[in-house]
């Protein structure tokens, strides 16, 4: 129930981190836009899919753990117009989906079936380092593990 409660009902103002995309024109901004990030991490899900309602707990606490590193945004299917575009300007038929871009060069570093809570900390963790050559700090992991 809290899942669902935190998935449909954001606090004023939303979540740290955590952009939301509705519009074509909101997503292409937030892929396109060169940030000092690390990554651009973007979580496709769907209203109806009990896994997306699963996922958002994990998606919060990484964009919030992750700022500064990795900028997050959610697009949540919801069968509109806007909607649709916006799946179909980041080239997604599927949902739910993960997509992973290197912030500084737009290139897209993954692209899969949205993960399960406990994969997706692991596949923005690799991703950072497969961007970076590094591991995530010390410090950072031990707040994603708390």
């Amino acid at each position: 129930l809290a899942d669902g409660a935190m998935f449909f009902a954001a606090p004023p103002g939303g979540y740290p981190g955590l952009q939301e995309i509705e519009t074509a024109e909101e997503a292409i901004a937030f892929r396109d836009t060169p940030t000092s990030d690390v990554l651009k991490v973007v979580v496709i899900l769907d209203k109806t899919h009990h896994a997306s309602v699963k996922t958002f707990p994990a998606l919060v606490r990484l964009a919030d753990v992750l700022q500064g590193k990795a900028a997050f945004a959610r697009v949540v299917h919801t069968y509109t117009p806007e909607s649709d575009a916006a799946l179909k300007e980041l080239h997604v038929i599927y949902v739910p989906k993960l997509l992973i871009y290197n912030a500084r060069t737009g290139e897209e570093v993954l692209r899969t079936v949205s993960p399960s809570p406990y994969d997706l900390q692991g596949l923005v963790m690799n991703a950072y380092e497969q961007v970076t050559g590094e591991p995530l700090d010390a410090e950072t992991v031990a707040a994603l593990s708390s």
